[in-house]
């Protein structure tokens, strides 16, 4: 199985495991709607899936350097369209504002660092590679 395919199944389990625990937070606290939730999840998720295939492009790029610069990249425009949807989402919906952006926030970073562990570890086999030649 190649690394994308292993990424896309961890990355749909660990989209159904923080839409089961958005359901259940939800349904505790009562000051977000589930449906807030589950967008932003699916957003930021869709946002890991595409940077991620961009991440890989700069893991099999020849120059030096390419790696660091795609990555940062990724992680601007990360920042950037969360930012976006983030204001956006508030501006349309009338919500309780403070649970929803602390959730959404940690939404952000379990995808940034799932999606950096991921890269990561793709890295070590090239690493290894280097280091015998």
């Amino acid at each position: 199985m190649n690394i994308l395919r292993k990424f896309e199944i961890k990355l749909l389990l660990l989209l159904f495991l923080l839409i089961t625990v958005s359901f259940g937070v939800t349904n505790y606290t009562q000051k977000i709607s589930f449906n807030s939730l589950l967008f932003a999840n699916l957003f930021l998720a869709a946002l890991t899936f595409i940077l991620f295939k961009l991440g890989k492009l700069g893991i099999q790029a020849k120059q030096h350097g390419t790696f660091i610069k795609v990555v940062m990249g990724s992680t601007f425009i990360r920042l950037l369209f969360s930012g976006g949807y983030l204001f956006i989402y508030l501006l349309v919906n009338n919500i309780d504002v403070k649970y929803f952006v602390i959730s959404y926030i940690l939404l952000y970073f379990l995808y940034m660092s799932f999606e950096i562990i991921h890269l990561l570890s793709n890295l070590r086999p090239d690493s290894e590679q280097t280091k015998n030649v």
